[in-house]
């Protein structure tokens, strides 16, 4: 776990796409889409599938919904019809040197907008539809201003990731030395949770950089070998692959994270120094935002120590709200503001890290009621079959 002074970090924005409200252009769904159709079934090749397209229209896209913006034409650009849905996310993103914006009807007729999908993304707009239905999905690629009609961008419909995404493993450096230099060493430590029965661990970007070899292991078990299949530094969340096959981590539903709510966090901080058996502790949401306002985390009075990092932060019915982060570097504040801090800890809200994991096509599972209240012990139970240590070796 890293000390927290401060961190330029991705807008809200990548929190995922915005599902308007009926249609008012549903007539223009009957015309034919000027740049053709695409016939794709699941597990389409290549992927993705790219359509040059002039971008922007003399409609005003918000006639639509309140939230989509935007210029764009009368008739569709571009058709798909889909076949044969595999349960990976469908995903629409445009690419472009115009601040571009998207719309998509889908084939149960409701509208979908998009402006600017995430951080990475600059101008360009994206939407993912995390559960996709078969039939006709009509697009147009708008332009944010009026006046940049016909501005050529580059379509893409894919069932992987956001072009914009550090989603895959980084390019390791070559070693300096030769190769029989001997078996990677133990550098640090972190904590991971299982989200998914197909053995997929979530946990922070910043506890599996530069490692060469990671292994996850549950208390009480055997370590086991993990790969990296996914990692972004502006997020900070980062996904592993192991063979394991258990129950996973449930997210929390539709209950709504409020301030002053229980928390309670498990990991297993100060490997060597604290007990291998995992350490628990619990407090209260003490904000709903990190530092200057950081939509992106929640603050909490439940302590961590380093190694923490990529831990569960659970609600008092066991469900899954944020993921640990970091937490304040006393010294560097006592240096700026002369004041002395006390337990200013962070996570990671629910929401960026369902949306890290709806774009690496992962299957977690959802709390479908608000569930009872555990008693903390309970929670402690719960938690040690799904959490881990990652041990990171260089």
């Amino acid at each position: 776990m890293r000390a927290y002074i401060h961190q330029a970090i991705t807008s809200s924005a990548l929190l995922g796409f915005l599902a308007l409200a009926s249609p008012t252009m549903g007539q223009d769904t009957a015309l034919p889409a000027s740049y053709g159709v695409a016939e794709l079934q699941g597990n389409f090749t290549p992927d993705p599938h790219v359509r040059s397209i002039q971008a922007g229209g003399d409609i005003d896209a918000a006639s639509i919904g309140e939230n989509c913006i935007g210029y764009i034409s009368n008739s569709p650009d571009y058709e798909l019809n889909y076949a044969e849905a595999t349960g990976f996310n469908l995903s629409f993103f445009v690419i472009g040197g115009v601040d571009t914006t998207l719309v998509v009807n889908d084939p149960n007729g409701a509208w979908h907008c998009n402006d600017d999908f995430n951080g990475n993304s600059g101008a360009n707009p994206g939407l993912v539809f995390t559960a996709p239905v078969v039939g006709n999905y009509d697009i147009w690629v708008g332009t944010y201003g009026q006046g940049e009609i016909g501005s050529e961008v580059e379509l893409q419909i894919t069932e992987l990731t956001s072009p914009w995404e550090t989603t895959s493993a980084p390019e390791l450096p070559q070693p300096s030395a030769p190769v029989n230099e001997g078996p990677p060493e133990l550098a640090s430590s972190g904590t991971g949770f299982i989200v998914s029965r197909a053995g997929h661990i979530l946990t922070n970007h910043h506890v599996v950089e530069g490692c060469r070899r990671l292994t996850f292991q549950i208390r009480g078990e055997l370590a086991v070998e993990t790969s990296l299949l996914a990692s972004n530094a502006s997020t900070d969340l980062a996904l592993l692959k192991t063979e394991l096959n258990r129950d996973p981590a449930v997210f929390r539903g539709a209950a709504r994270v409020r301030l002053g709510d229980e928390v309670v966090v498990y990991g297993f901080p100060l490997l060597g120094d604290l007990s291998s058996q995992g350490n628990l502790t619990n407090g209260i949401v003490s904000a709903l935002s990190g530092l200057n306002d950081d939509l992106s985390r929640l603050q909490m009075t439940a302590q961590i120590q380093p190694g923490n990092s990529g831990g569960p932060v659970m609600n008092r019915s066991g469900h899954i709200v944020a993921v640990v982060v970091e937490t304040a570097n006393d010294e560097y504040f006592r240096d700026q503001t002369g004041a002395a801090i006390q337990n200013l800890n962070f996570g990671i809200q629910d929401s960026l890290a369902r949306a890290f994991l709806d774009t690496n096509n992962v299957s977690y599972e959802i709390a479908a009621t608000e569930g009872q209240t555990l008693a903390v012990a309970d929670i402690a139970e719960m938690a040690q079959g799904f959490t881990g240590t990652i041990l990171c070796y260089e």
